[in-house]
């Protein structure tokens, strides 16, 4: 009854500050809306955040790791400076440290922190105890200290600081920034921990425009990778010029940041479209590159599978046929298991799969996604654990149709030819599957769905020895999946992907291959209706030639298709060369006859 009494003797102002201090602690975009004033031409007016502004910062609470990939000029650093003035106005003894590209931008982003700070009402303002140009220190123990990473000694950063909440601010732009986290990170980590079980905000917040994935910004770029990984403690958040209704809403606004950046393409599709763009020594071009950033889709799907995850793209159709190109590692490796599933006819990504797992767990997700896809070619690695997973799909009993390589062997001055499971990838595979992959993308980047896959394709880098790879310390497993696809799709294609009948895709081929073994045989002139004067020269009659026997074939190949579809008798030996019964071809007596139903299959 007495403290409800002194309760009631409190003055209407005094009681209306003390509802406002715990309102606003308990909610920090009511903070921030009521009492965050910025300095604008003309005035000081109170912060008003959009919804991805609210969105980010709530996870700022709740996450407390994020990265973020953003357009320039929305208001990103804006957002951390008035959540690092609410961590200090409603905690004790928070200590910030900030990471600018360069010296006057350190200077720049503590002194926005300490104007907001100052323009608060009296009951909520701490009080400055020490106050410079990129540091000052509060009266309730809370700490900023602002820098640039030092060239000479990098690893200097923070040194002896204990950070609780960390800020890397434009990171894809900060020289020797790898090192410099490298060197704070473990105080960082400690430091965190302790204002966890203290209840006192803390993480880390890596912000950024997009840079090029080698040079200065390849750590950026590596960490927004890293951050759609499986177990990564970072979570991303996209926020594109376009989500901000005030510079959507303005048809001025993109034209003068267009004009800002000298309307120069690639500047444009940085700092704006927030675009990884190529560097000079990327594998692909930089409007292929471009495009593929475009056509990042999130998928439609997530099948959980244990505790992996299998991104899907495309529902199943049993109409279609698949390619299923598989990348082996090991668990404890640097390097990722990886799948992918695609449309054999448009070669347009359906599903992929990437994680750390054992061999024998891989293979079981490889079972699976053959039950999704059924209707597919297997084409697994063969090499190293690749050979693993191979004698899985041959042993287990179960059914799967997997790609065999066709090998040639000499003995004793006769040659012999054999298969193997698996795609190889040596000297001779390695350079073609990197050609079929080049030439997949190239021609349409639209094809490719994944953000996983496309940051993995942007970071392939062209080394000096000419090797194509993933730059240092990054990944190209899901690449390489995809890679082996385009292999066999453009180098070894196997002949009953389409329905498993006749089509024009095999009927062309089989022209094709008659018409290049045309050798100045000529048809009977009647037959053609040539002119004496015509069938004097011979290029005409062998090109005419070659148009009646395209259309003779043609002809009776669909005519043959279609009386096999009504149950009609049809002699495939015939035209072929190619026993059924005994899976035996004129040409190669040696085939099995799995084999060689896996290749024509026509029954």
């Amino acid at each position: 009854m007495a403290l409800a009494s002194n309760v009631n003797k409190i003055d209407p102002n005094t009681k209306y500050q003390v509802q406002e201090y715990f309102k606003c602690k308990s909610d920090p975009i009511y903070f921030i809306e009521h009492y965050i004033k910025l300095e604008l031409p003309g005035g000081d007016v109170l912060m008003k955040l959009y919804r991805p502004q609210k969105r980010m910062l709530l996870s700022m609470v709740r996450d407390h790791f994020l990265i973020a990939l953003k357009s320039r000029q929305i208001g990103i650093s804006t957002l951390i400076q008035a959540f690092i003035v609410y961590i200090f106005v409603f905690y004790k003894n928070v200590v910030v440290g900030i990471v600018s590209r360069d010296g006057p931008e350190s200077t720049d982003f503590c002194r926005k922190v300490i104007g907001m700070i100052k323009k608060l009402p009296d009951f909520m303002r701490p009080k400055f105890e020490k106050d410079t140009e990129q540091t000052f220190i509060l009266d309730n123990g809370c700490q900023l200290y602002a820098s640039q990473v030092n060239d000479a000694n990098p690893g200097a950063l923070f040194r002896g600081k204990a950070i609780t909440l960390a800020i890397i601010d434009e990171a894809a732009f900060i020289p020797k920034i790898d090192d410099a986290y490298t060197g704070f990170a473990p105080a960082l980590f400690k430091a965190q921990k302790v204002a966890k079980m203290n209840g006192v905000p803390f993480g880390t917040f890596i912000i950024s425009t997009p840079n090029r994935t080698v040079g200065i910004g390849k750590w950026y770029y590596s960490q927004w990778k890293y951050a759609h990984e499986h177990d990564t403690i970072y979570i991303p958040h996209k926020i594109h010029w376009k989500e901000v209704e005030e510079f959507a809403n303005d048809p001025t606004w993109y034209k003068q940041q267009c004009d800002l950046l000298h309307n120069i393409q690639w500047k444009i599709d940085q700092e704006l479209e927030m675009k990884f763009v190529a560097s000079s020594d990327s594998f692909f071009s930089g409007d292929t590159v471009s495009k593929l950033n475009s056509s990042i889709t999130q998928p439609m799907s997530v099948i959980k599978i244990d505790r992996y995850n299998l991104h899907q793209y495309a529902l199943p159709n049993a109409n279609r046929f698949y390619l299923i190109g598989i990348d082996i590692a090991s668990s404890g490796g640097n390097d990722y298991s990886a799948l992918q599933v695609v449309d054999y006819e448009s070669f347009e990504q359906v599903a992929e799969f990437k994680d750390k797992l054992r061999v024998d767990e891989f293979c079981r997700i490889i079972d699976l996604v053959n039950k999704i896809y059924p209707n597919n070619l297997i084409v697994p690695e063969s090499n190293s654990y690749g050979n693993q997973v191979c004698e899985f799909l041959t042993k287990t009993g179960t059914y799967y149709r997997i790609y065999q390589q066709k090998l040639k062997n000499v003995n004793s001055n006769k040659k012999t030819t054999r298969y193997r499971y698996g795609l190889w990838t040596g000297p001779q595979t390695r350079p073609l599957l990197l050609d079929a992959l080049y030439t997949f993308i190239e021609e349409d980047p639209g094809i490719v769905k994944g953000e996983r896959t496309i940051l993995e394709l942007i970071g392939l880098v062209r080394k000096p020895s000419g090797r194509v790879e993933a730059d240092e310390s990054e990944h190209d497993d899901l690449s390489f999946a995809l890679g082996f696809c385009a292999y066999v799709k453009m180098y070894d294609p196997p002949m009953n992907v389409i329905n498993e009948s006749i089509n024009k895709n095999l009927v062309d081929q089989i022209v094709s291959t008659i018409e290049m073994n045309q050798d100045g045989h000529m048809m009977n002139a009647s037959l053609i209706n040539l002119s004496e004067e015509e069938q004097s020269d011979r290029v005409t009659v062998i090109a005419r030639s070659n148009k009646v026997i395209h259309k003779i074939i043609k002809d009776n190949l669909f005519n043959l298709s279609n009386n096999s579809v009504t149950g009609n008798s049809v002699d495939v030996n015939s035209i072929l060369g190619f026993n059924v019964r005994t899976g035996q071809r004129k040409d190669e007596p040696g085939r099995t006859k799995q084999m060689a139903l896996d290749q024509w299959n026509f029954s």
